[in-house]
């Protein structure tokens, strides 16, 4: 099944604001989140008090993760496994 992602989602991704505090994808019933192709970056806190993500794929169209992306502040994360594409050269601080 292809995921579908709206232009809000995009834009969540690209530029969450710092108190977003939710998902910028929701992962699926495993936890995954795969990051469109064709997404150049990660926003600072796109994911903040995403504590369902245990594991995301990043496509090699990003190049940079934002401050505190992946970040829990915090709370419990079940992240355990990050997928980086090649693209990848900035990598922001407390990303993980």
């Amino acid at each position: 099944m292809r995921a579908v992602y709206t232009f809000l989602t995009l834009l969540l991704l690209s530029q969450a604001p710092a108190a977003l505090a939710a998902c910028a994808i929701q992962p699926d019933g495993s936890g995954h989140v795969t990051i469109p192709d064709g997404q150049t970056s990660i926003a600072d806190d796109a994911f903040d008090g995403c504590t369902s993500l245990t594991s995301v794929t990043i496509p090699d169209s990003v190049t940079s993760i934002g401050n505190y992306a992946f970040n829990c502040y915090g709370a419990e994360t079940a992240l355990t496994s990050v997928t980086i594409g090649n693209g990848v050269t900035s990598i922001g601080e407390g990303a993980f």
